[in-house]
This record gives C-alpha cells, structure tokens and sequence, in this order.
C-alpha cells in the first residue's frame, strides 16, 4: 500500500500545471514554493521537473524533459538517514543541474544550501538583500531586541550525539532551553505552534509558518545553539541565519570542523562562537563572561555578523541559479 500511494502522489505529480514540477519532494503548496515564485519572479518559462531524495531515484529515468535535483539534506557518509547515500552523487549524470550543499567541480552543479530558501525571499532584488543585511548588521537591531532567557536549542534528533554534549556542557552556566523534541524541557514553542493557522503571514515567506514562528520565538535568548546533523564543508542549513537574523549569539558546530570554513563570503567568524571537542572549557567559560557581563555582551553583540560582501556574495548566488535554469 506505501509503495501504491508514493506512486499515486507521483502521478499526480506528473498530471500537474504546475512549474516546476516537484517529485521525490517534500510537501509543499505552492504557495510555499520557494523555486515556483523564484522562477516565476525572474520570467523563467522552460517546463521543470525537479527532483529531490525523498523517494525512489529510479522515477527520474521515467520523466522526460529537463530535470534538476536539489538536496535540502547532507547526503554523505553521515547522512541521518542511510537511503539518502544513494543521491551523495547528486545524480550530476542524470540531470541537467544538480544543487545541493557540496563543493562539487562538476558542469551540472551548482552549490545552493537551503539556507538560502530560509533567509531570502524568493522574489527579493539586490536592494532587498542588501537592505536586509544592513540592517541585521546594525547593533542597534540586536541589541534593542528585549532577551529574558539564556539558551535555546531547537532540534528533533542528535544522531551524532554532538547536540547532547554541547547541551550537557552549558547546563553548567545556566539551563538550557530545549524547545524541540529532542531533549525536551519546555512546552513553549510547541503550544505557540498550536495556536497559529497552517497558512504563512502575508508579506513573509517561508515553508512553513512554524520556521517564522521558530525566529520569533528565538529572539528572547541571548544564545542559540546551531549544531548541525555533520560537520561537512559546505553542509551549512538555516540554523545559523535562523539565529543571526533573531538576534541571538550563535553557538555553532558544523561547516568542516573550522568556523573560516563557514560560508567565508558572507558570515564574519568574530560574530558567532564555534564548538570544537575538547576545547570545550575555553568556550564555557567565554559563554559565562558573555553572559554575567554586560559590557562583554553588548560588545560582543555590536560585531556585524555578516561580511561587508554578503550581499553581493548572495546575489551572485541566485543570478548563477537563474542563468542555469535559463540556459538548460
């Protein structure tokens, strides 16, 4: 019966009007689709069928026309779910554009992390971009944003177990607020979840309303642990932005294991603290001071977290996305 219905909601799928299509995808509206309104927004007229990993592989031998894959998950060896190994090649040689996390010198690929789906509108210009980055690199956005709570981690698993031991480690300065399924002590996020419509705000774009809902309600901790499912140059996911644009301090693990490795274009490494085994005490001590001080906070709080180039860096990225899907 699992296996009658994937292909039903596949076939629907492929009996649909709309462009892109998306297959192998999470389930999403389209009013929620990110790439629906990009396309559209930028004048792209060329029939799209897209693919992502959740799902059978084989099904993109079966759709003619052009087809580009996208990864919203790290496909590797330490992928959180053993199926996905099966995309770790992004299928660069079945498809006319592969996206995903990775640097891969491949002339179907394109590195496009979803954190760009999360953090840009897709129908925003440079100037919206621009605007945006000056504004959250403004102290006065940061530090006029009311904080009342001390640290949040918001995650449904730790399979690696790194999100357990940064959590353990801090619950030493002061408890750690664990909003999401995994570790959890409060009832907060899920109960405010509850009681919003399954539809996003008008002016705002996002997957979902809870990932809107998630940075509001991250705005009253001072820190915000990011910890991600591996840590891969280039696997870089919302969580960081998530944090940045809330206002929080962000205590990060992930990117390749150096916080230069992480997005060098565009996040400052002086404007988030990074986690790294067995450097563990240096950083709670560091998060102690941040935290009891408050000149050491607002200092810390005053450094812009996004490079002066961010914005270009950005826009660059969603350009070579556009010139891709217009030249397939």
């Amino acid at each position: 019966m699992k296996t009658l219905n994937y292909f039903l909601e596949q076939y629907k799928v492929y009996r649909s009007k709309g462009n892109p299509k998306l297959y192998n995808f999470f389930s999403l509206p389209e009013e929620l689709n990110w790439f629906y309104h990009f396309m559209r927004n930028r004048g792209i007229q060329t029939p799209i069928n897209m693919f992502s990993v959740y799902g059978n592989r084989k099904l993109m031998k079966f759709i003619k026309g052009k087809k580009v894959f996208y990864s919203g998950e790290y496909l590797q060896e330490m992928t959180i779910n053993n199926q996905w190994r099966a995309f770790a090649d992004h299928c660069v040689n079945e498809v006319d554009l592969a996206l995903g996390f990775d640097y891969i010198d491949h002339p179907n690929y394109l590195r496009f992390p979803i954190w760009l789906l999360f953090f840009i509108h897709p129908q925003a210009s440079f100037k919206d971009i621009k605007q945006k980055i000056e504004l959250i690199n403004n102290p006065a956005y940061r530090l006029n944003i009311k904080k009342t709570a001390f640290t949040c981690l918001i995650s449904r698993h730790d399979t690696n177990g790194i999100r357990r031991k940064i959590v353990n480690g801090f619950n030493e300065v002061d408890i750690i607020t664990c909003a999401g399924k995994f570790m959890n002590n409060s009832d907060e996020l899920i109960n405010l979840e509850k009681q919003l419509p399954r539809n996003y705000k008008k002016g705002e774009f996002s997957f979902d309303v809870f990932y809107t809902l998630k940075k509001d309600y991250l705005k009253k901790f001072k820190f915000n642990i990011c910890a991600e499912n591996a840590s891969s140059r280039g696997y870089i996911s919302e969580k960081l932005f998530d944090a940045i644009e809330s206002g929080c301090i962000p205590i990060y693990w992930g990117g390749g294991d150096k916080k230069e490795f992480v997005e060098p274009d565009i996040i400052n490494p002086d404007a988030f603290l990074y986690y790294e085994e067995g450097k563990e005490d240096e950083l709670i001590e560091q998060v102690k001071k941040l935290n009891s001080d408050k000149k050491e906070y607002e200092s810390f709080m005053s450094i812009p977290p996004f490079q002066g180039t961010a914005a270009e860096a950005i826009w660059t990225m969603l350009q070579e996305f556009e010139n891709r899907l217009k030249n397939l």
